[in-house]
């Protein structure tokens, strides 16, 4: 079975606070005597639906092009129902119930709900979604070492109004403290 775990991009998407958008510009049209109509596409890398390589927060760490195909291929994935609010981090103690499952997947997502607000109220989509809290993407990474990926339904890993947390986040799951 196949799930569509993307969004389609749109230039009215909305960025991660102070991040460009995606741009498409006309480069040839055949209305203006062109033999066919192409585009130049600029899109920036934290942009709509994505993923993060180590490289995004550890420099010593792959980027996407240097990870192997088969670390994108998933036998055992885990979808997690947990309603998160604006601002609001996920943390250890709210996927206690969920840890027995989790030992078993290789890919976690966790469906919070908050993918509404993308197309009912952008603004607090973009900039004040939820996060995952840095102390249990350190348990994720001490505990789960099955674990290769962890798909959300909100902009980042990191709240923008908890941005250091949301930074230390990033590097617990990107690799800067472990050897994975």
């Amino acid at each position: 079975m196949v799930h569509l775990l993307s969004h389609i991009l749109s230039e009215d998407d909305p960025p991660f606070p102070n991040a460009p958008t995606m741009r498409i510009k006309p480069f040839a049209r055949i209305e203006n005597g062109d033999v066919c109509n192409t585009s130049v596409i600029e899109i920036f890398n934290h942009f709509g639906t994505h993923m993060d390589a180590p490289k995004h927060f550890f420099d010593k760490g792959l980027s996407i092009a240097e990870l192997p195909v088969d670390f994108f291929i998933f036998n055992k994935p885990l979808i997690l129902d947990i309603p998160l609010d604006a601002e609001q981090l996920l943390t250890k103690e709210m996927i206690a119930p969920f840890e027995s499952e989790i030992k078993k997947c290789d890919l976690l997502c966790i469906r919070s709900g908050f993918a509404l607000k993308r197309s009912s109220d952008s603004n607090v989509y973009s900039s004040r979604g939820p996060g995952l809290s840095a102390s249990l993407c350190k348990y994720f990474m001490d505990e789960f070492r099955n674990i290769k990926c962890i798909g959300i339904d909100w902009i980042s890993v990191t709240s923008y109004p908890h941005l250091e947390d949301g930074i230390l986040a990033h590097r617990y799951l990107m690799g800067s403290f472990h050897d994975r």
